[in-house]
């Protein structure tokens, strides 16, 4: 196995490979592959950096967004006036959510087995969506005195809170904690939980975005090769 020896503080360079699941009500599946680097200590402890891409999917992942539109007072049929609107679905559609991800940790060794628990940084790229949208049933609000036309108005308007420029890149900052068992000399597999915990996302339907498609825990299952 390839090492450089400074002391005896060792480091140990290799790849990894796995996969990984996210939970919530936008789950999501897919792959991480990368470097890594292991700095160790001594015979217990060290400490773990990787460099990794990792991409998630999900066919027919969709994001909704309704909003109503063209409120218009009209006569009732039996005298008066009241308002009808349409009501619109919209749909963002997306297929894949993509970063780099930089996670820096403190190992602990006891014999095969490894722990360790850090910091998780990421940078997401933007996400490709496609937008559908249908305006479905009409819907009608009585007005009782002409006073309140235009507040009527007003509280039956509005529009859709998410734009194209909310779904784009984003640096966030998370942890990570995780087992591994040493299969061999080279070989090792490892279980671990990673989160996203705070995000740069500025406006109202960023911050919703980062809440839907990157808090949630992800779980991830990875072999590492050390050279």
């Amino acid at each position: 196995n390839a090492k450089m020896n400074m002391g005896t503080v060792r480091f140990y360079p290799g790849a990894i490979l796995g996969c990984n699941f996210t939970t919530g009500n936008n789950s999501m599946s897919g792959f991480q592959f990368g470097i890594t680097g292991m700095l160790s200590l001594n015979e217990k402890w060290g400490v773990l950096s990787e460099l990794k891409y990792m991409q998630r999917f999900k066919k027919d992942s969709r994001i909704q967004d309704n909003y109503t539109q063209n409120p218009q007072p009209t006569l009732a049929p039996g005298g008066g006036t009241i308002y009808r609107y349409n009501n619109v679905e919209r749909y963002i559609n997306y297929a894949t959510v993509s970063s780099v991800e930089l996670p820096i940790a403190v190992n602990y060794s006891a014999n095969r087995f490894n722990f360790f628990g850090g910091a998780n940084l990421a940078y997401n790229f933007g996400i490709n969506i496609e937008e559908e949208q249908r305006e479905t049933e009409q819907f009608t609000a009585p007005i009782y005195s002409v006073n309140e036309m235009t507040s009527t108005s007003a509280r039956l308007s509005s529009a859709p809170t998410l734009k194209g420029d909310d779904f784009g890149p984003r640096v966030s900052l998370g942890y990570l904690l995780g087992a591994a068992y040493q299969v061999s000399p080279a070989f090792k597999l490892d279980l671990r939980v990673a989160q996203n915990l705070t995000d740069n996302a500025k406006t109202t339907g960023a911050k919703r975005i980062s809440k839907e498609l990157y808090s949630s825990p992800s779980l991830q299952l990875n072999l590492n090769y050390r050279f």
